[in-house]
């Protein structure tokens, strides 16, 4: 609910607290990781990311989203290895967005 009116610092606190009491609540995590990709804190929003695929290796969703940040970060062979495991795992992904991907991976070598 603070998220959708972009009050961050009370979404913020909800989220440590809930992941204080559970640390294995990856709906935790990956909520707490879209907060921080909203306020552009990508290596936080990385981390969570990572604790949830941690959690959930096949979560399709925190892999697509961890793709979205790791693309910010301008890691971009790792985004794309994140795109490609979302799509395996069930998650819609656009042929040209992946395309587009490996491009951006071949350019960067």
């Amino acid at each position: 609910c603070y998220m959708k009116l972009k009050h961050y610092q009370e979404a913020l606190e909800d989220y440590n607290d809930i992941i204080k009491n559970d640390r294995q609540s990856v709906q935790a995590y990956i909520e707490r990781a879209k907060l921080f990709y909203e306020i552009k804190n990508y290596a936080q929003a990385k981390e969570d990311f990572n604790a949830a695929i941690a959690l959930e290796p096949n979560n399709k969703k925190a892999h697509f989203l961890r793709a979205l940040v790791e693309y910010e970060l301008k890691e971009f062979a790792k985004a794309l290895a994140d795109l490609k495991r979302a799509k395996t795992l069930g998650h819609p992904i656009d042929e040209g967005a992946l395309q587009e991907m490996e491009r951006m991976v071949q350019t960067q070598d």
